[in-house]
């Protein structure tokens, strides 16, 4: 059975950055906030991937239009075109997801 996912916010993020920076809370929310919006800035208005040194890259994809079918109907449903964001984490943070795994290298 899986556990329920528990998400970290940003408001935790600033909090955890002032506490152990010792920055004001205003000026640890406003680095976090502007951290965020140059992130999505760069994927999302520039199409830029961003690499995050030691952790993983975001990159924007466009997945093409394509069919599907409704598994309550089983109609057949043309599924538009869209773009999404992807992350794929480094090697180094896999590793300590998964600390006894064996890496695979063909």
């Amino acid at each position: 059975m899986a556990t329920k996912q528990k998400f970290t916010t940003s408001s935790e993020l600033v909090k955890r950055l002032r506490e152990e920076t010792g920055l004001s809370d205003i000026l640890a929310k406003k680095i976090v906030t502007q951290l965020i919006e140059d992130i999505k800035d760069e994927i999302v208005n520039k199409e830029n991937s961003v690499k995050l040194t030691g952790f993983g890259t975001l990159r924007l994809v466009r997945r093409n239009e394509r069919l599907a079918m409704s598994p309550r109907t089983q109609e057949v449903i043309a599924v538009p075109a869209k773009k999404a964001i992807t992350f794929k984490p480094y090697q180094s943070t896999k590793k300590e997801l998964n600390p006894g795994a064996v890496s695979k290298k063909w």
